[in-house]
């Protein structure tokens, strides 16, 4: 061989020898000791590559050399023995290899460092053999230890050297030291080589050195225990660790600060990527892993303090993500070990133990905060969330170790457990599609946690709460179902988040952050995008596709997260009561308000619609369509209505590029919208999408022409899917706002030609759409004129829809072609489309007319039947599908069903009059005084029988009595009851009162005295004055008759009424009777000196009807002159003296009238004792002159009760009620404030009461789309019925 050849073989001869000896180490045990087993081949390969050796090839040639002698004993012992000895005398150059090793290891040669790594050979080769014999290896190794250690310590150290050293080489070294010398002395290098002041390189050598003696004792049978080695460097390498991943200086066992040298550094054969200080640290925690003994000896609570702080910083710090795998992986080891190691109370376990419950969630704390706050580096949240699943599969694995169930359940992992809990959710928009189903499994994770027991729980969820979030953690990382591909993944836990029917703070701090992540990326690519818009040749940069679909990503969760963050009553502040403000990111720190931002998110999402770029453009339809949470519903429609009406005011008459886009997508939105799953809308309530799809079709109804109609389609083929829906996303089945899109839809329709298919189509969508418009639409008018009855708007109504409908079948009818265009007989094919298509247009009419007489019955047979004796055969056959297919469904011709709501108008009729009338009388009083007039006419015609109305006067009485603390005070309050007193007796006492007044009148008409009324001698003179003083007094006389004799044809309402107070009044003041009967007949007076409250009322009951008979219905005849006006007053004067008892004074040309009073004083009293005596049976016939209650009573009943219902509550309620009975009267008020609340909820909202508009008529926008709608319209048939007159505009 040649010697090429032999450079050639000899490292791969090396190499394979080395693979026989730890391959089939008992071949390599029989060969060394047995003589001669190896045949000699061994020395002849020693012979012939020595002698080869021209002196500088030594390093390829020596470590072949070194472990083909240790095959062969007898070569060994030849050799090294003697070489060992110093008895070395031979010239043979094979016999020099051993000595000239041996001379260069102790050396300062350059071969130093290749003769010593052939001792370190040699001493490996001999850990391989079975027993400890005094084979020639075996003793040969003893004896180079010595020779190595030499060469790690003689002349200057290798940890002074200030070249590169290997690492592998001398770790090597100090393992055989310590396996072939006494412990003292290997142990005193390994001090050494860890002391302080040594550089990473030389503390590597020392922890490499470890980790060997570590790996290979089991193989090594024979090594002593290492226990001294790990009491020596158990608390060194807990130091180098803290000092090393801080970079921190060390101290000394004096106290002195030791800072690391830098030489020497580790030598490298190839390209090192790590530093010498992160290959440390790896070796370390390499060690820990494989020997958890140099870590947890010695450990205390202080150290435990330190280790953990240590560990934190080194998440924190720049070091190679290599470091940090490996400081994960030896803390879940270490404590995984730990987990299934026997149940012990020793001073080690009890030292884990307290290392776990004090370095397990300070560690998740970090790694988490690590993950939240790695947004773009896909690898080191991949880290992270390996790291954090690592951590919490410890805390739900099984053990029975009571001790570690403690420390799972322990109260410091709740603050951990919530801010994982807000990474996981953030990371669950990860674009690595296994770091977001990690974030899935981690949440799973937690929430299986929270199920141990015992388990310390988030204090400022509810239990509802927890249960619900639980179960939608349990979907996010269920392993049993998988989705292939990123986009599905994403999908499904976007349906998981819009699920979450509760809000919190995490949930707010999760979207939050996702939003700054989304504002920074919007940036990237609308930027990106402009550029390319402005011309830019350069093409998107390489990680824009990443960006962009990150950004689409975050766009889509954030809106189904948006849901938590609008809900009421949040506490921004709760997430500082379960982590420490301290320990909080600072941007989670003070939670701004949500509601602000989600708004403006949704804004740039609209505004987005109409985005240049088309995929920005979907991806914001996608968000706030199909994405978006539905609690967020309202907030977008309230928004659409507004961009709608902005941009209906800036657009011109006709339809450009510009409202083009904008329409179809706002269409394409609501599409998206009414077709949003049911199951998603179950919490959500008070959505109305019928104002925004009028708002859409007022504005569509703008534009004509073809380039409106595919628009107009797609807005049609919308309303079929809001119309199927029967939750709160779908138009309401008889709301006005329904009515309002059928005539704008209808109106669309108009005649075409078979060439015309756009409008063929467009005609076709609008008659679906009216159909399914008009189902169970009940027509009813909106808002009905003076004279205009309903019944007539309603058959209007159903005129025009139906007419439509038959206006579409021959719109549509006419664009079917009559045969082909090849054949004038058709093709099959031809006829047979065109058959299907009339087929289905006659459905869709018959469908529609069916929905409009099934929900409009009595309207429906009258007008629908002139479509019986119709010329047109079709509308003929119509007519009769019509009404087959509405009596097959059950309906019948009947008027319209109003018992249900009669007898709920009639409770609140009930409620009113019962309960001993509590309620009656609370409405008097809290009656506001603008409102008393009216309530008053309520009160008359809701007790519109004898009986009740008697019993609420005579109950008014009762009360009005037990309230007035003197007589004179009777009746002479201005309150809602005397009011009402007055109103009754007007009414009932309309017959009685002509009775009075006609006779007098007659009598003073028929008077030929000639004689006036005046009594003033100023104005007529002292004669005259007298005539006419006698004949006033002749006059008066001649009514106090009528009065007197008029008792029996008083009503007996009246005397029952005067009866009930005379025996009240005795009860109390019995010498009041007759001026409290007088003063319920003649009720208040107009002048406030007099003394009777009988008189003041017979000045408002008698009085006013004496002065004024127009009020009763009395027109004076035409000879009544002035002067009789004149007469009628100064008898009312005179009746009001006699019912007050008193003369005339203050007038004093009336004094001479008081005789006349004197004399006919006993004439009124007693009147005013027979009109109070009772009555018997016989006389009880009285003709009842009141009004019952209509709908219009309700409405004014309904409408004060949800007006003042606090005041009538607390009235009701009150124990402070004037009553003869308090006790009854309260229970009775709170029996009535019970019904009457049972009512208002039953009758619901209210009619409100119609308010003057005070648009102008540019501004009313009913009134501009009645006028736009017409527009064309020829009104020359109508001009005939309208009169121009000069009207002020308004």
């Amino acid at each position: 061989m040649g010697r090429e050849g032999q450079v050639a073989i000899a490292i791969p001869l090396r190499s394979a020898v080395w693979n026989w000896v730890t391959t089939f180490p008992h071949e390599f045990n029989e060969t060394i000791r047995a003589r001669g087993a190896a045949g000699g081949a061994p020395e002849r390969v020693i012979d012939i590559l020595y002698t080869q050796n021209q002196g500088y090839e030594e390093r390829i040639f020596w470590p072949a050399l070194a472990i083909l002698n240790c095959t062969t004993s007898d070569r060994m012992r030849s050799d090294f023995q003697l070489a060992l000895s110093g008895t070395v005398k031979t010239t043979r150059k094979e016999m020099k290899f051993g000595d000239d090793v041996l001379k260069h290891a102790v050396g300062n040669s350059k071969l130093s460092t290749i003769a010593l790594c052939c001792l370190l050979d040699i001493c490996r080769a001999a850990t391989y053999l079975k027993d400890q014999s005094e084979v020639p290896l075996r003793v040969v190794a003893l004896d180079v230890a010595h020779e190595i250690k030499s060469a790690l310590t003689s002349r200057k150290p290798f940890w002074e050297s200030p070249d590169e050293i290997d690492v592998a080489l001398y770790a090597e070294a100090m393992v055989a030291v310590y396996r072939f010398l006494s412990e003292e002395e290997a142990l005193s290098l390994f001090v050494i080589c860890v002391e302080p002041e040594r550089s990473e390189a030389v503390k590597l050598c020392a922890v490499r050195a470890c980790l060997t003696l570590v790996q290979e004792a089991g193989r090594c049978k024979w090594q002593r225990p290492l226990r001294k080695l790990e009491d020596l460097m158990c608390s060194r390498l807990r130091a180098i660790y803290q000092t090393t991943g801080l970079r921190r200086a060390e101290v000394d066992q004096y106290g002195n600060m030791k800072r690391s040298s830098s030489r020497p550094k580790a030598q490298w054969t190839s390209y090192q990527p790590l530093s010498d200080r992160e290959v440390l640290l790896l070796g370390i925690l390499s060690l820990w892993r494989t020997s958890p003994s140099f870590h947890i000896k010695d450990l205390t609570i202080p150290v435990i303090v330190q280790w953990v702080e240590t560990s934190n910083k080194v998440w924190d710090s720049n070091l190679d993500i290599s470091v940090k795998v490996s400081t994960s992986s030896c803390f879940y080891e270490a404590l995984s070990n730990f987990y299934n190691a026997p149940v012990g109370d020793d001073a080690t376990t009890n030292a884990m133990i307290t290392f776990m419950k004090m370095a397990l969630p300070t560690t998740l704390f970090s790694i988490v905060m690590n993950l939240l706050h790695t947004r773009q580096d896909s690898e080191a949240e991949r880290l992270w969330m390996s790291i954090a699943h690592q951590l919490l599969e410890l805390y739900t694995k099984k053990t029975l170790n009571p001790a570690i169930k403690e420390a799972q359940v322990h109260g410091d992992r709740v603050s951990a457990f919530a801010l994982a809990e807000i990474a996981f959710f953030v990371s669950l928009t990860s674009p690595d599609s296994s770091v977001s189903a990690l974030a899935g499994k981690g949440l799973r994770f937690l929430a299986r946690a929270e199920h141990q027991p015992g388990a310390p729980v988030n204090p400022t969820l509810s239990d509802d709460a927890r249960s619900a979030r639980n179960l939608t953690y349990e979907q996010l990382g269920d392993p049993t179902i998988m989705v292939i591909g990123r986009v599905g993944h994403q999908k499904r836990v976007r349906k998981s988040v819009r699920g979450i029917s509760y809000s919190s703070a995490v949930y707010i701090a999760v979207w939050q952050e996702c939003y700054w992540r989304w504002r920074a990326l919007t940036e990237i690519v609308f930027e990106a995008t402009e550029n390319q818009e402005n011309g830019d040749s350069q093409p998107f940069p390489l990680t824009w596709e990443a960006h962009r679909f990150q950004w689409q990503n975050l766009t889509l969760f954030l809106a189904a997260l948006g849901g938590t963050c609008v809900q009421e009553n949040q506490d921004l502040n709760s997430l500082v009561d379960v982590i420490p403000a301290h320990s909080l990111p600072d941007e989670m720190r003070v939670l701004q308000k949500p509601v602000p931002l989600v708004s403006t998110f949704m804004a740039d999402l609209t505004n987005m619609l109409v985005a240049p770029d088309t995929q920005i453009r979907d991806i914001a339809r996608d968000a706030l369509g199909s994405e978006l949470s539905a609690k967020l519903y309202q907030k977008l429609l309230k928004l659409l209505d507004e961009k709608i009406r902005n941009f209906e005011e800036s657009s011109g008459s006709s339809i450009n590029d510009a409202s083009q886009l904008f329409l179809d997508q706002y269409i394409a939105l609501l599409k998206l919208i009414v077709e949003k799953p049911s199951d998603e809308m179950k919490d959500v309530t008070n959505i109305d999408v019928s104002s925004t799809i009028v708002t859409l079709s007022s504005f569509l109804g703008c534009f004509d022409g073809a380039s409106s109609y595919r628009l107009k389609i797609k807005f049609c083929i919308m309303v079929e899917g809001a119309c199927v829906r029967s939750d709160t996303l779908g138009l309401q089945k008889n709301s006005s706002a329904r009515r309002h899109i059928l005539d704008v839809i209808t109106g669309w329709i108009q005649p075409t030609t078979p060439s015309s298919s756009l409008e063929n189509e467009l005609n076709m969508a609008c008659l679906r759409a009216s159909v399914k418009l008009l189902d169970r639409l009940e027509l009813r008018p909106v808002e009905v004129n003076a004279g205009d009855d309903s019944v007539h708007v309603v058959s209007r109504l159903f005129n025009k829809y139906s007419g439509a409908l038959l206006e579409a079948l021959e719109a549509c009818h006419s664009d079917i072609p009559a045969s082909d265009s090849v054949s004038d007989l058709g093709s099959i094919n031809q006829k047979m489309r065109v058959s299907q298509k009339e087929a289905d247009l006659r459905e869709l009419v018959i469908t529609g007319l069916a929905h409009l007489v099934s929900a409009n019955t009595e309207s429906g047979f009258k007008q629908c039947l002139p479509l019986a004796y119709d010329e047109d055969n079709r509308k003929r056959a119509i007519f009769a599908h019509v009404f087959a297919r509405v009596i097959g469904q059950g309906t019948t011709f009947e008027p319209e069903d109003r018992s249900a709501f009669n007898e709920r108008n009639n409770r609140l009729c009930e409620l009113v009059k019962g309960s001993d009338m509590a309620l009656a009388l609370t409405i008097c009083d809290i009656c506001p005084p603008s409102e008393v007039a009216m309530m008053i006419n309520v009160l008359l015609n809701v007790f519109d029988t004898r009986e009740s109305l008697l019993k609420l006067i005579k109950t008014m009485i009762e009360r009005d009595v037990a309230g007035t603390d003197t007589e004179q005070n009777l009746f002479r309050s201005d309150t809602t009851c005397t009011r009402f007193f007055s109103a009754f007796a007007k009414i009932h006492g309309y017959n009685y009162l002509r009775t009075l007044v006609q006779p007098l009148i007659k009598i003073m008409v028929e008077d030929t005295s000639g004689c006036g009324y005046e009594l003033d001698p100023g104005r007529v003179g002292e004669e005259e004055a007298k005539r006419n003083t006698v004949h006033v007094e002749f006059i008066a006389a001649h009514f106090l008759d009528i009065l007197a004799s008029s008792v029996q044809a008083l009503p007996a309402m009246f005397r029952e009424i005067c009866a009930h107070i005379t025996r009240t009044v005795m009860k109390v003041w019995p010498e009041a009777k007759y001026a409290a009967t007088g003063a319920f007949m003649f009720l208040r007076s107009v002048y406030p000196s007099y003394r009777s409250t009988a008189i003041k009322t017979l000045v408002r009951f008698i009085s006013p009807a004496v002065v004024s008979p127009e009020t009763i219905d009395i027109e004076p005849p035409k000879e009544f002159t002035v002067g009789m006006r004149r007469g009628l007053m100064v008898i009312t004067k005179i009746i009001q003296n006699l019912a007050n008892n008193i003369f005339f004074g203050k007038e004093a040309h009336m004094v001479v009238l008081n005789q006349f009073l004197k004399a006919n004083i006993a004439t009124v009293t007693r009147f005013l004792g027979d009109i109070a005596k009772p009555l018997a049976a016989a006389e009880d016939h009285d003709q009842w002159l009141g009004t019952t209650s209509d709908d219009t009573d309700i409405i004014v009943l309904h409408r004060f009760f949800d007006k003042h219902a606090d005041k009538i509550g607390k009235e009701l309620l009150s124990l402070s009620r004037v009553s003869s009975d308090p006790e009854t009267m309260t229970i009775n008020g709170k029996r009535a404030w019970d019904g009457l609340c049972a009512l208002l909820v039953d009758h619901g909202a209210p009619l409100k009461v119609p308010v003057l508009s005070t648009l102008t008529l540019h501004q009313h926008p009913e009134y501009l789309a009645l006028m736009s709608r017409y527009s064309g319209k020829d009104t020359r048939q109508v001009e005939h019925i309208f009169l121009e007159t000069a009207v002020p505009m308004v």
